[in-house]
């Protein structure tokens, strides 16, 4: 291409404005953390004692994370909306 059609190939006035975005994304591992322990259960490489232990350790894990959590609730940050609630059903669900 020559330099006068790939200037013409720019993207002016797209339309993007200039927005700062923050987007925090929180994830519950807890299951995995079950799962992992369960596993370990499983495959005899921890004894039920140990699995006991460990499910008393993650349980107390959990609650300080709740307790700490509780305090920083609400930080501002908008809940997450379905905008468009009419949109087509699959008949095969039906």
């Amino acid at each position: 291409m020559a330099d006068n059609e790939l200037k013409q190939t720019e993207v002016k006035n797209s339309g993007n404005s200039d927005v700062d975005l923050n987007v925090i994304v929180e994830m519950d591992t807890k299951p995995i953390a079950y799962a992992m322990l369960c596993s370990l259960l499983a495959t005899k490489q921890i004894n039920y004692k140990e699995f006991e232990n460990a499910l008393e350790v993650l349980e107390g894990l959990i609650k300080k994370d709740e307790k700490a959590r509780g305090s920083h609730e609400d930080r501002g940050t908008s809940k997450v909306k379905l905008f468009n609630q009419n949109t087509r059903k699959d008949s095969r669900y039906e």
